[in-house]
């Protein structure tokens, strides 16, 4: 008689102690801010760029939008592979790789290969920008999403604002190459902390593991078991090549896009918004420089007017968000909302956006009017902004399910595509309509779009019950299909089948066989909420 050993439960992040879920969630969010940060502390460097090497302001721009491209490109590679890997290695490697481009751009006496490595350095690093709202996600449920999410917005946005703030004064006091190289030792203490204490948060993989992990512990019968998983992982793991992962992390975020109208919709709103938090790196120079003549590090404090921005809707979504949450809850009875219930604070905060954009383009071209008051302008634009991210891509996560790294990983590639593009042309953009003229416009394009966190929350539910209908309706030939290989089996296979007993507590393995042992395995095993609220 077999001896039945009772197995550990899986791991499962949701169920983590508070302490670990708020060093794991600090650990990510710095990862993600120290991303951001190099962005803009690049962009300090610029002049200094332009005599070391006898280069034009618009080649020194790329360093800029290749470091932004990256944002786009990443993704693409880094979700997919962390749906299919796990999330955990794809931060290890990834980061590695981001560190050691860092120390090769900060040693590097050539602009081409400092401009090379931007992007390849930003491909590797964004597999935080993308895959830390899933890592977050894994830890918590929708009803929880506001501090998990609150911390991830403000990091994204943070980031850029030190890094123009802090790389200022940097560039002036210690030249660019000094710029270059705090912000490589920023990455690689940050990356240390990441490969020591950030666990894996994907529930399908925690699975996998404790499943190889236990089938060697079901005492002699369980011999010939152990081998079959072992084998079936190894299968597994071969069949998962490169050039597959590539053509999957190609094409699964463009189908969403191509196919889903709410991930366009949205891919499109935070696009402009994002682009324009990029093109506001090259138009403060600017305008503070030619028009307020400002000193550099005069123009850095004004970043910190982008750190006031985010921090007041990081503040909003934190507490109003929360209150609103806790009165619907009180009212309707229900524990669960709707992931529209998160758009309530973006529905305003929107709004914001297009008022700041005004409030510059019409304060900051004269000179009779303070510095103060387009600072003022860029706070709204900010504040608005991050308004609408921290309410959109939670709903992009619940939206998706088990695709969210997919889903974020379109959303991401329009995003970056964009603001990588619009920072070449701004400084002609200026010249050409003025900068009154440029931000107004700007300013336009983002009034159009602000109702769309109000359309969301009438018409969400429907339309993620219809995305639900066209998922069950595209998975209806393949489970005909199986259904007729069944049916291809003689009645008497089939009911042997169905008479065999099974132990009571059994479960299979990547294997394929039969575990005698009774597992007290968490059955929250998904890696993102369920289909009802996604």
């Amino acid at each position: 008689m077999t001896e039945v050993i009772d197995a550990p439960p899986v791991e499962n992040p949701r169920e983590w102690s508070t302490r670990k879920k708020v060093r794991v969630t600090l650990i990510l969010g710095s990862m993600v801010l120290s991303f951001t940060y190099l962005s803009t502390a690049f962009a300090l460097s610029a002049t200094s760029l332009q005599r070391q090497f006898d280069a034009s302001a618009e080649v020194v721009t790329l360093g800029l939008s290749l470091y932004v491209l990256g944002f786009a490109l990443g993704p693409l590679l880094m979700g997919p592979l962390a749906q299919t890997t796990g999330k955990r290695p794809v931060y290890v490697y990834s980061w590695i790789v981001f560190t050691a481009c860092c120390f090769v751009m900060s040693e590097s006496n050539n602009l081409a290969v400092i401009l090379v490595f931007r992007l390849v350095s930003s491909i590797a690093g964004s597999s935080a920008l993308n895959n830390v709202p899933a890592s977050y996600s894994d830890m918590t449920t929708p009803a929880g999403f506001a501090p998990f999410f609150t911390c991830y917005g403000f990091s994204a946005f943070a980031g850029p604002s030190l890094g123009g703030l802090v790389g200022a004064f940097v560039n002036e006091r210690a030249g660019w190459r000094w710029n270059m190289r705090h912000q490589a030792i920023f990455i690689a203490v940050v990356t240390v902390f990441g490969v020591l204490f950030v666990p894996e948060t994907d529930h399908p993989k925690l699975k996998r593991i404790h499943d190889a992990k236990y089938a060697l512990n079901d005492g002699p019968k369980s011999v010939e078991t152990a081998d079959k998983a072992r084998w079936s992982a190894r299968v597994e793991d071969a069949t998962r090549s490169f050039g597959t992962a590539m053509v999957r992390s190609v094409k699964l975020p463009f189908h969403w896009l191509l196919t889903d109208r709410v991930v366009l919709v949205i891919s499109v709103y935070t696009s402009l918004l994002y682009a324009i938090i990029y093109d506001f790196f090259v138009i403060i120079p600017f305008a503070f420089a030619s028009i307020r003549r400002f000193k550099p590090e005069a123009i850095g404090l004004i970043y910190i007017t982008l750190f006031i921005g985010f921090a007041m809707a990081s503040s909003n979504y934190v507490f109003v968000q929360e209150a609103i949450n806790r009165r619907i809850r009180a009212k309707t009875g229900k524990t669960v909302l709707p992931p529209e219930a998160s758009l309530i604070h973006a529905i305003y905060g929107c709004a914001l956006a297009p008022v700041g954009l005004f409030l510059f383009a019409w304060t900051v071209p004269f000179t009779s009017i303070h510095w103060i008051v387009p600072a003022i302008g860029i706070v709204l634009l900010c504040a608005g902004s991050m308004s609408a991210f921290t309410s959109l891509i939670p709903y992009l996560v619940a939206y998706g399910g088990p695709s969210a790294p997919s889903v974020l990983a379109a959303a991401g590639f329009c995003r970056s595509a964009l603001a990588a593009a619009l920072p070449l042309f701004t400084r002609q953009m200026c010249k050409g309509i003025t900068v009154q003229g440029a931000t107004s416009l700007l300013g336009g394009l983002a009034l159009l779009l602000t109702p769309l966190p109000l359309l969301l929350y009438i018409h969400g539910g429907k339309l993620r019950e219809h995305a639900k209908q066209r998922k069950e309706a595209a998975a209806a030939p393949a489970t005909a299909a199986a259904a007729a290989s069944t049916g291809g089996s003689s009645e008497k296979d089939l009911a042997a089948k169905e008479e065999q007993p099974v132990a009571q507590g059994a479960s299979i393995p990547p294997g394929g066989a039969i575990e005698n042992r009774r597992s007290r395995s968490s059955l929250d095993i998904s890696s993102a909420p369920s289909d009802d609220l996604a």
